[in-house]
């Protein structure tokens, strides 16, 4: 669905979703 480097925006590494 949300890959890693769409995720960086976010987080580090998908953060939001990967807890």
């Amino acid at each position: 669905m949300a890959d890693p480097g769409m995720m960086s925006l976010f987080g580090e590494d998908g953060s939001l979703f990967s807890e």
